[in-house]
């Protein structure tokens, strides 16, 4: 599957630990929504533990996915948003932790990612992410 979404340019701002930093807002649309996560975002790609790496890296990810799954998950869930047909609209949503999972993997699949990765990471954040989740 061809990836569909433009790639958000990111740049390294920490080594140890690894994490990037959003050098301009992303817009994504996934599930009849558009979702706006801010510049200057900043993320490790993926909570991957590094012995699971040979299997699935923060890497090989999509970008885009995982900046709209931490945007979500570090504010319980609400984000900038709006309905696609609706662009004057967007303001703030409030979206459930299934839903969040859910557009980490449509925006996967936007991406081109192989349908066991993005598979294997729905499931992850699924069964280990609950803890994550900052609750508003």
């Amino acid at each position: 599957m061809p990836a569909t979404l433009a790639q958000p340019a990111i740049t390294e701002v920490s080594v140890a630990p690894a994490r990037w930093g959003l050098d301009a807002e992303i817009c994504a649309k996934s599930l009849d929504w558009m979702l706006v996560v801010p510049k200057g975002r900043v993320s490790d790609l993926a909570s991957i533990p590094r012995l699971a790496w040979w299997l699935i890296a923060p890497f090989e990810l999509s970008i885009t996915a995982v900046f709209v799954h931490d945007e979500l998950y570090e504010h319980g869930g609400l984000m900038r948003a709006s309905q696609v047909g609706y662009p004057s609209e967007r303001c703030l949503q409030r979206f459930t932790r299934a839903e969040a999972d859910e557009f980490l993997y449509d925006l996967a699949a936007a991406d081109g990612v192989w349908w066991w990765r993005r598979w294997l990471a729905y499931k992850a954040v699924r069964w280990f992410g609950a803890r994550y989740w900052k609750a508003a």
